[in-house]
């Protein structure tokens, strides 16, 4: 499978299952560094885990089709590490506007697209692997440790997002 095409069609629905599993799976298996990957809450944060893990699990799986795990990981660095920070964003943006967590999860859905379809493009460079472990270590710290900003706030958590009153 050489064309990029059918490695996407093959590597999106892949990646929106495991996303799907990780959405089930946060209940069950909450505790525990593996509870550390899935998404603890409704916040933008802990949502952005979507277009992180999924889309590297992914390609790691799939690597054999694309010249190998290192140097497909190596290209996907930049678009992961961009599409989960732009979850991570534009869904506080999202979640401050409206509480539907619907339009995070389509946001979730256009930012895994976009970041499957770079990910056979980009190329690789190690300033972006290093972001990209940084990330994954910061997703770790801050699921045990969230800090009381937005994008790290449940949104139906009205008490921690109003002003605190001196």
């Amino acid at each position: 499978m050489k064309e990029p095409f059918s490695r996407f069609a093959l590597r999106f629905p892949l990646t929106l299952g495991l996303g799907a599993v990780m959405l089930l799976l946060h209940d069950s298996l909450a505790s525990g560094l593996f509870g550390a990957l899935l998404p603890r809450n409704a916040s933008a944060w802990e949502l952005s885990k979507l277009a992180f893990f999924p889309p590297l699990l992914c390609l790691a799986l799939t690597s054999r089709q694309s010249g190998g795990p290192g140097a497909t990981l190596r290209r996907a660095a930049a678009p992961v590490v961009l599409g989960a920070l732009m979850m991570a964003g534009f869904g506080t943006l999202a979640v401050s506007l409206t509480a539907e967590t619907a339009a995070i999860m389509l946001l979730w859905i256009v930012l895994a697209a976009l970041t499957l379809a770079l990910a056979e493009r980009w190329q690789g460079s190690p300033v972006w692997t290093v972001l990209l472990l940084a990330l994954g270590a910061a997703y770790l710290l801050f699921s045990f440790r969230p800090p009381m900003l937005p994008p790290f706030l449940e949104p139906g958590d009205v008490a921690a997002m109003a002003p605190i009153a001196w």
